[in-house]
């Protein structure tokens, strides 16, 4: 009857750990399917900061700013920290979010916007804009220049293999004919990288 007693109590135990558990859940928005899918990203509180490059009180300290937790330390129970990565980087780059809206709010009394900040935002982004279109513009004339260069090298060594053939066809046919088989091909050849434009720019380039 004691043993009937003292696992019941054992239960009890165990659901209020359980509810208190899914209280602090609820609190951090992480439902228990997220729980669940997430087990491979746990990390103790140690691990956190490590993984972070922080002190551990400065991971205390975000908790009181609703760092969300997977399971809240409790020396009673024997539980310790437990942290979704991925929740907490979440939670980080919000908060740096809202940090630099706060920061560029400046807005007036009314809580709008002044028409001088405005004016300044306007500024800001077309100044941005133009930076971004001028690296671009920069981007893309260095990646035309390095497929010309590339192609250029590549036309050169085609180039040269091609006036090569008439030579290593004439080798391989019977002396008598070998002049006027060189000839046909090198007439070949010659005419068919005439009608290249690239190949009149090359030999130009050359002279």
């Amino acid at each position: 009857m004691a043993r009937k007693k003292s696992q019941v109590s054992v239960l009890n135990s165990c659901d209020e750990t359980a509810e208190l558990i899914s209280t602090d859940l609820t609190e951090r928005n992480i439902s228990a399917s997220r729980r669940s899918a997430a087990r491979e990203r746990l990390v103790s509180l140690k691990e956190l900061a490590s993984f972070l490059d922080r002190d551990r009180n400065t991971v205390m300290k975000w908790l009181d700013h609703g760092l969300p937790y997977v399971e809240k330390a409790d020396r009673d129970l024997g539980k310790a920290w437990s942290f979704d990565t991925a929740e907490v980087v979440r939670w980080l780059e919000k908060r740096a979010a809202d940090t630099a809206a706060e920061k560029l709010g400046a807005s007036g009394l009314d809580g709008k916007t002044s028409e001088e900040e405005a004016k300044r935002r306007r500024a800001v982004a077309a100044a941005i804009i133009t930076e971004l279109e001028a690296a671009e513009a920069v981007k893309t004339v260095v990646r035309v220049s390095h497929i010309v260069d590339r192609i250029s090298t590549d036309y050169a060594e085609i180039r040269s293999r091609l006036m090569s053939l008439p030579d290593a066809i004439a080798g391989r046919v019977e002396a008598k004919v070998a002049q006027k088989v060189r000839e046909i091909a090198d007439e070949q050849v010659r005419s068919a990288l005439k009608a290249l434009r690239v190949d009149r720019d090359f030999q130009q380039s050359e002279g």
